[in-house]
């Protein structure tokens, strides 16, 4: 429900430094704006801030409702739960009872995606062919329409090691961890990312699979790895990679 709202502060307002509170509040004021105007991306950049000026639970609920609003399940069910966990006693037990609820709905959302979507992966199983219809004159099984043209006959990957790529790098920007990433994980020291990329034969990359995660970090990682790009293959190919990260940087 969007009519939860917002929520301003629960604690730590009260005993920031005078100049933390005014920056907090410039950013407060900016993320509700945008969050009314529903430029929910705007508003997770001012709540976060909000929550690096001055670490209130407050903004982590804030964060939730703009995840959660913009279809994002699994970073909102993250900010709920560190919210119900840092703000303790000093959430109000009819808004823990809903926030509760929310993380229960949200949570059966993206189980019931996820096995629709491990469904919609399997391959390699063509449904039978249905037998002709009775002609509706003789009553018998009509002849069946002439197949159309066969597709050209689709490359297998062939799954290698990185290290055979090394020397065909053309781009490989480096993928950096979100604030929301750094803000969910805190108290984190490294964390590595494990994702498949598989490679067309242009070099691009056509797919990216993510083995292990990292929590709120997957698409912004997963974005900049559709970036690289290799020499062209001589057939697609795929391979692990790990990227481990530094949350004390």
């Amino acid at each position: 429900m969007r009519a939860w709202g917002i929520v301003a502060c629960l604690l730590l307002c009260t005993i920031a430094r005078a100049d933390d509170k005014e920056t907090a509040k410039k950013h407060y004021t900016t993320g509700m704006a945008a969050y009314e105007l529903e430029h929910y991306d705007t508003a997770i950049k001012e709540f976060e801030s909000v929550y690096l000026t001055v670490p209130d639970p407050a903004s982590l609920f804030n964060l939730g409702q703009c995840y959660r609003l913009s279809n994002r399940p699994q970073q909102a069910i993250g900010f709920y739960q560190k919210y119900l966990r840092k703000a303790g006693e000093r959430v109000p037990k009819p808004q823990r009872a809903e926030v509760e609820e929310q993380i229960a709905k949200l949570t059966r959302f993206v189980e019931e995606n996820k096995r629709s979507s491990s469904l919609a992966q399997l391959d390699g199983q063509e449904p039978p062919a249905k037998a002709p219809a009775p002609s509706p004159s003789t009553g018998k099984p009509a002849a069946p329409a002439p197949s159309a043209a066969k597709a050209p006959a689709v490359v297998k990957p062939k799954n290698i090691r990185a290290e055979e790529l090394d020397g065909q790098v053309l781009e490989h920007p480096d993928p950096h961890l979100p604030s929301a990433a750094k803000i969910l994980n805190e108290g984190a020291t490294e964390q590595t990312f494990v994702g498949k990329v598989c490679l067309d034969q242009k070099g691009g990359v056509a797919r990216v699979d993510v083995i292990q995660g990292i929590l709120a970090a997957d698409d912004e990682i997963v974005s900049t790895i559709r970036k690289w790009r290799y020499k062209p293959q001589a057939q697609p190919v795929c391979f692990v990679t790990r990227i481990a990260f530094d949350f004390r940087q």
